[in-house]
This record gives structure tokens, C-alpha cells and sequence, in this order.
């Protein structure tokens, strides 16, 4: 299992991706976190679902506004602020640029998941 920072070109930049390999080549599982984005808890789960043979990509939703993860509890106040100034058209674009990336790699098997 190896992990690594990557990036998937979209219109107007470049999504940020945590990016958790398997050991073989596994399904593609494309999550998209909560409003307070890749946290050391999600990177756990991206990790468990890696070593059972998954490939996982997960989403920093929030790059165009306030990248990163927030504390859960003390960053709610800004957790909402960002939710209320990320487009979900946006979003959506991200998670479909990412999945087309997530199809070309060498550990995808050609199936996809999203979480």
C-alpha cells in the first residue's frame, strides 16, 4: 500500500487528491468527504480501503476557497462558510475529472465506486 499527494486538472486549476494505492490493481473508489475535508479520520478509511483492494481518490471539494482539512468542532463556523461558497456544479466537476484520472491509472481494474 502507498500513499501520495496528487492533483487532477480541472477547469480553472487543479483538484488536489489524497491518493491511498492497494497492492494489485483494485476498483476505483472516488470519495468526495465532508464539509470538513480530508482529515486525519477519513485518510484512516481511505488506508482500511486500500488494503482491502481498492484504489482510492479523495477530494479536496474545498480547494478553490479554503483547502485542507478543518478541525471537526472547533472549524465548524468556517466548515459551513466554505460549504456555503463552493459551487456544487463545481464539485461535481472535480469528482468527474477525478474518476476519468482515477480509470487511467495503472491500479484501477476499470471499476468505480463513489463514496
Amino acid at each position: 500500500m502507498k500513499t501520495e499527494a496528487k492533483t487532477v486538472p480541472v477547469a480553472g486549476g487543479a483538484v488536489p487528491v489524497h491518493c491511498v494505492r492497494p497492492g494489485q490493481p483494485g476498483p476505483l473508489l472516488a470519495v468526495v468527504p465532508s464539509i470538513f475535508g480530508v482529515s486525519p479520520d477519513v485518510e484512516g478509511y481511505a488506508s482500511l480501503f486500500a488494503q482491502h483492494g481498492a484504489l482510492v481518490y479523495v477530494l479536496d471539494s474545498f480547494w478553490r476557497t479554503t483547502p485542507g482539512p478543518l478541525p471537526v468542532g472547533r472549524g465548524a463556523r468556517s466548515a459551513l462558510q466554505r460549504m456555503r461558497e463552493t459551487h456544487p456544479d463545481d464539485v461535481c466537476a472535480d469528482l468527474l475529472a477525478a474518476v476519468d484520472a482515477g480509470l487511467s491509472d495503472q491500479d484501477c481494474n476499470g471499476r468505480v465506486l463513489l463514496l
